[in-house]
């Protein structure tokens, strides 16, 4: 919902979603009508993600580092929609993925959400998270989508190095963002080779 509240008061993309952070701070009251709105919306759409057969959901937050109240706008938001979702469909596993949150944020957000899974951008480090975020919880990322696009033996070593704590607890691969269009198939087929020989 924060993500979403961002382009809508931004109209169009940001490198500081000012107007959104303003509008948070100045009238907090107004802002909390429209989070409450997009959630309503969210479910919407999730839910009818599911009905479709959607096995799994995830849920981006791609701007969450740009929240100056993270645990009200990104955590209470997300937790509220988990709830929701959980009570009708208890067997869909729910990913949360705060892009570029701080440790902090992401240890609160992992107890505080109820979800099951939280995705992991290419900046967190791998030993604090699997020592540190919510148990209960898979892990999922975190390679970073630039060393897909070199390929290589720099690629190579991040994905094993992301496989070795990988055996320490429940962990989807994943890249830190998504696959940018420049990438090329033959890197990602080299990633997949890597992965599946373990």
């Amino acid at each position: 919902p924060w993500t979403v509240a961002c382009y809508m008061i931004e109209g169009g993309g940001s490198e500081t979603f000012e107007k959104a952070r303003h509008l948070a701070r100045s009238n907090p009251a107004e802002f909390e009508k429209l989070i409450d709105r997009i959630i309503t919306a969210t479910l919407v759409y999730l839910e009818g993600q599911i009905e479709a057969g959607a096995e799994v959901i995830q849920l981006f937050d791609s701007w969450a580092s740009k929240c100056d109240n993270f645990q009200r706008w990104v955590t209470e938001p997300t937790a509220a929609i988990v709830m929701i979702l959980k009570a009708k469909y208890p067997h869909i596993p729910i990913i949360g993925f705060p892009r570029k949150a701080s440790q902090q944020q992401l240890a609160t957000y992992g107890v505080h959400t109820g979800v099951n899974g939280i995705s992991l951008d290419q900046d967190v480090d791998l030993d604090w998270a699997t020592s540190t975020l919510a148990r209960k919880a898979a892990l999922q990322g975190n390679l970073d989508p630039d060393l897909l696009i070199k390929g290589g033996a720099e690629m190579e070593a991040a994905t094993r190095n992301i496989l070795e704590h990988a055996k320490k607890r429940p962990w989807i691969f994943n890249l830190g963002h998504g696959v940018d269009k420049t990438t090329p198939p033959e890197h990602a087929e080299q990633l997949l080779k890597i992965i599946r020989a373990g």
